[in-house]
């Protein structure tokens, strides 16, 4: 009689330790989500493209119920770009404290909030969805090429004709990278996004700077000029926009066939999705 006591009550106690683990499940208006371990559920009622946000809204559920809330938002990444040039740079692959700063005066140190917001690697937390509307690719000249992985600003500043080397080098630079290489956005093995030179997607938030040239002293030819290039145009719109799941790999590449080196210094490299985050209230 005692050993059915205890093995009821070792049932018992396998039934609670279930009953807790089941407790994880949230539930998420019509949609399980497993907060601890699984995302597949909250995935599965995910399509991977959307017209526009209002749909992408209306697929989740938890938001109608007060659960999740959706916000303006963008996911940004930043490397180095070597005076040797690269072939190939790989983006929000590494989170904050991962990777290499590109941030002036924090060379060889992990990345900060400065050159990226990604939390985890290649992938966004549960049960954090994001829609993409556009991507944004631009190029920082640099001043430095202390190391490969040292970015000093460039300030915009006077160029003396007469000195040859001093020619417009930020300039030259960010044509040269800009007007080249091409870009690839995938999810998991799955490219949505192949566009090449990468001046095709102009950054919303740029330097403007209207260029001039005068002659100071006729006897040497001192002509002094200030300049500032950039790339123009309309965004690059993803037209449906693409959307990241949760715990969902992705990667944006940029490849060049050959290396593209830069005048003289390193650098920088931003590449950004903007769009909606969708993300637990609390």
């Amino acid at each position: 009689m005692r050993l059915k006591y205890l093995a009821h009550d070792f049932l018992a106690a396998v039934m609670f330790v279930t009953a807790a683990i089941w407790a994880r499940v949230v539930l998420f208006g019509n949609s399980l989500v497993q907060t601890a371990v699984d995302c597949g559920q909250l995935r599965s009622n995910l399509s991977q493209t959307y017209p526009d946000v209002n749909s992408f809204i209306a697929a989740i559920p938890a938001v109608g119920s007060g659960q999740m809330e959706v916000i303006k938002w963008s996911l940004y990444d930043s490397l180095v770009y070597p005076h040797a040039g690269l072939t190939i740079a790989n983006f929000f692959q590494n989170p904050i404290g991962q990777g290499s700063s590109a941030q002036p005066g924090n060379a060889g140190n992990p990345k900060v909030l400065g050159d990226t917001n990604m939390q985890q690697g290649g992938a966004l937390p549960s049960p954090q969805m994001f829609f993409v509307q556009s991507v944004e690719v631009d190029f920082d000249p640099g001043s430095s090429v202390a190391t490969t992985t040292t970015y000093a600003e460039l300030d915009p500043y006077t160029i003396v004709a007469a000195d040859s080397t001093s020619t417009m080098v930020g300039v030259t630079d960010k044509y040269k990278v800009l007007n080249s290489g091409a870009l690839t956005f995938q999810i998991m093995s799955k490219p949505y996004l192949n566009e090449s030179p990468l001046k095709r997607f102009p950054p919303k938030a740029r330097w403007e700077l209207d260029a001039a040239i005068g002659d100071s002293d006729t006897t040497t030819h001192g002509a002094e000029g200030i300049g500032l290039l950039r790339a123009g145009g309309r965004p690059y719109i993803l037209t449906p926009g693409v959307t990241l799941g949760p715990t969902q790999n992705f990667l944006v590449t940029l490849q060049w066939p050959a290396l593209v080196p830069t005048v003289t210094n390193n650098g920088r490299l931003r590449v950004i999705l903007d769009g909606w985050l969708a993300r637990a209230i609390q």
